[in-house]
């Protein structure tokens, strides 16, 4: 457990400073990239939130 730590100890130390300062951070972006998931994965991502 203490290697995951370490290997991510940049990304822990700028999360616990923005939760410190109430600023927003984020390590991924949520954009759907079409490179990876296809040209239309937006559309299909918001018809299936949208759907009852």
């Amino acid at each position: 457990m203490l290697e995951i730590i370490r290997r991510h100890q940049a990304a822990l130390a700028t999360a616990i400073k923005a939760l410190h300062n109430r600023t927003f951070y984020v390590a991924f972006s949520e954009n759907s990239a079409p490179e990876i998931y296809g040209a239309d994965a937006d559309q299909l991502g918001r018809a299936a939130f949208d759907a009852p």
